[in-house]
């Protein structure tokens, strides 16, 4: 396989011109550049930083510092590097620096050795060649190289090659980034770019008649309510990030498979997605979203007489409070929430609304880190947000939140013939089967639920005007500021 396919290349231009201002809010972070390698997710998202390939807006994986890669053995794989990549002090990106730049991400970075295993070899075969020989067979390296956390630097970041480097920075508030002009991909369109963190919304909204700023990144869409639409552009996108409820299936009711079965189907998307995300935003019924670029199985469906209907032949009865109730035990459960994401705790809260008419008490609780309390499995249910393809490659999720030692399947999930899927699609290296065994894995889900998924976020931008060119948010969040990005 190779993914030497031809990327769009931005016209060469003879010198930099113009400065654009960007706002967000609490749903981004700006701790980047104390060390970039600690956060290349925003590196990579500011503009900073860059992979090996990267995931295109279709889904397709697409080369960037790599020229190609290609599958020569069932567990080697050649990279082709471009010749005129460099850091930001001008010495060459080289096979050398790549095979050093991997092995400190190894030490570094927490799910590296779960996406290419730390016992690969890294032979260089020349200057711009460098060979990776896994461990065992691995058919998503392309996918994998362009994971976050296998970005290419030197010096701990202190050295990248993306377009624009930092130039002032004052931690999780601001940074202002200057273009690198001997960018390998032409010299980028702006002279300057100030990134500010904004709490405020109103704020937010009013730096933008005021000019105080010409673009606002991921805005809520309640917000959108109160943006005067004069003098405005909104563009927005169906993202890859997915909002789900995850069972713990070793605890009581949400260990029996018809319980889950009736959460799944009693739950009305479309009123959480206009409830929550006013319309933005598309409904999840199932792993990933329906636009991701893989096929996807829609294997949860709203049906809230087939959901009374599963409590009612499990032999869960309804008592005179309208809660549930078997063998002494009321239907009841508590989900956790977390304050990162504004809209989790809401989301969570209308669930159980919905829930409620069908004999359940749903308690809901806001925790300050939904990691640290879901751990040991001492819990119900949690919320859950995730990217679900990351790479572009399905087996990743799949992997971490459904194999029975996937760190984010913290609920105990074990289905035996995924288990059996699994290994097969992470060997194999033919994009097209990979994708039928990633379906096939899906189609389990149906009747075996390990998660209630619920709505694809959506990535809202609003910008002044005729401000910016060279910028539509699509399903890939992770690129943001690129050297499209520029003035009109």
């Amino acid at each position: 396989m190779t993914t030497a396919d031809a990327a769009e290349v931005a016209p060469r231009r003879t010198s930099p011109n113009g400065h654009i201002r960007i706002l967000f809010g609490p749903d981004a972070h700006l701790t980047v550049a104390t060390d970039p390698t600690a956060h290349p997710v925003e590196a990579l998202l500011w503009g900073l930083g860059e992979t090996l390939t990267r995931v295109g807006s279709d889904g397709s994986i697409q080369p960037w510092l790599a020229e190609s890669v290609t599958n020569l053995e069932a567990n080697r794989w050649r990279v082709r590097l471009r010749p005129n990549a460099t850091f930001w002090d001008g010495s060459p990106v080289t096979a050398e620096a790549v095979a050093a730049s991997l092995r400190d991400n190894w030490e570094t970075q927490i799910a590296t050795d779960f996406m290419l295993s730390k016992k690969t070899d890294l032979l260089v075969v020349d200057p711009l060649t460098l060979d990776l020989i896994t461990p065992e067979p691995t058919g998503g390296v392309p996918f994998t190289l362009a994971y976050h956390q296998l970005i290419v630097h030197r010096n701990r970041g202190g050295l990248m090659t993306g377009p624009y480097r930092p130039v002032e920075y004052e931690p999780g508030r601001l940074l202002v980034l200057e273009p690198y002009v001997d960018h390998w991909d032409g010299i980028p369109p702006l002279e300057r770019i100030t990134i500010q963190y904004e709490p405020d919304v109103g704020a937010r909204l009013a730096a933008l008649p005021s000019g105080k700023a010409d673009l606002l990144y991921g805005l809520q869409p309640e917000a959108l309510l109160r943006l005067s639409a004069n003098g405005c552009e909104v563009d927005w996108s169906i993202t890859n990030r997915v909002h789900y409820l995850q069972f713990n299936l070793s605890r009581p009711p949400l260990d029996e498979r018809a319980v889950r079965q009736a959460i799944c189907c009693g739950i009305d998307r479309q009123a959480l997605l206009d409830q929550i995300f006013h319309g933005y935003g598309a409904v999840a019924g199932g792993v990933f979203p329906s636009n991701a670029g893989v096929p996807v199985a829609e294997v949860q469906h709203t049906d809230r007489a087939q959901a009374a209907r599963l409590l009612d032949e499990a032999g869960w009865a309804l008592s005179g409070d309208g809660i549930r109730a078997k063998q002494g035990r009321r239907l009841a459960f508590t989900v956790y929430t977390f304050p990162q994401r504004a809209e989790m705790t809401p989301l969570a809260q209308a669930v159980g609304a919905q829930l409620g008419p069908l004999g359940f008490d749903v308690r809901v609780e806001e925790v300050p880190n939904i990691g640290e309390r879901t751990k040991g499995r001492d819990f119900d249910a949690a919320m859950r947000s995730i990217h679900t393809l990351i790479s572009g490659d399905p087996y990743f999720l799949l992997a971490i939140t459904l194999g029975k030692d996937g760190r984010e399947n913290t609920g105990g999930y074990l289905n035996q013939e995924i288990e059996r899927l699994l290994p097969a699609l992470k060997a194999e290296p033919d994009v097209t089967l990979r994708q039928e065994l990633a379906l096939r894995v899906q189609e389990q889900l149906g009747e075996d639920p390990p998660n209630a998924y619920l709505l694809v976020a959506p990535l809202i931008t609003v910008s002044r005007r005729g401000a910016v060119t060279g910028f539509r948010p699509d399903p890939v969040t992770q690129y943001f500021i690129t050297n499209r990005l520029a003035k009109p």
